[in-house]
Parts: structure tokens; C-alpha cells; sequence
């Protein structure tokens, strides 16, 4: 994002691996990697991932709102409707 923000974007674990707690090693890691380059913010990008999320919890995170925005194409027969109606 910038030189003071890190993005943890993916973390991918076995999980009948679970139990040897390598997602939380991956996460202790970039916290740490993150100190060692003085970056202050690590972005998990609202990580919905069991573990992840209750740990990424347990700072007591401050949600941020990131706005949307797509244009609607109409297919031909929508804009034909459209167009009839005098919009």
C-alpha cells in the first residue's frame, strides 16, 4: 500500500496439519519481518480465515470502510426497455 504498510494477502495450510499452528507461525513471521523493515501497519485485508480472523480479533482491529464501484452494463433488450420508457 505504502512504505509503511505490509499486505498479509494469503496464507495456505494442510489442514490435517493444523494442529502444528504454521498459520500462526506465518503470521508471528511477517509481524516480525514488518519490525525488522519499520513497517507499522500489516494489512490482512479483512482475512475471513478461522484462526487468522481470531487472532487478527485479539488486537482489536478498527474496521475501515473501502468503497465499490462498478458500472452496470445493460444487455440489449434491459437498454431497449429502458429507452422506450423515455428514461
Amino acid at each position: 500500500v505504502n512504505q509503511t504498510t505490509a499486505l498479509f494477502l494469503a496464507s495456505a495450510t494442510d489442514r490435517s496439519k493444523r494442529h502444528l499452528g504454521s498459520n500462526s507461525m506465518l503470521i508471528v513471521e511477517a509481524i516480525k519481518k514488518c519490525k525488522q523493515l519499520g513497517i507499522n501497519k500489516l494489512d490482512f485485508k479483512g482475512s475471513m480465515i478461522t484462526g487468522v480472523e481470531q487472532f487478527l480479533l485479539g488486537f482489536n482491529p478498527k474496521q475501515q470502510l473501502y468503497l465499490n464501484i462498478s458500472k452496470n452494463r445493460l444487455g440489449s433488450i434491459p437498454k431497449l426497455i429502458y429507452k422506450f420508457m423515455g428514461n
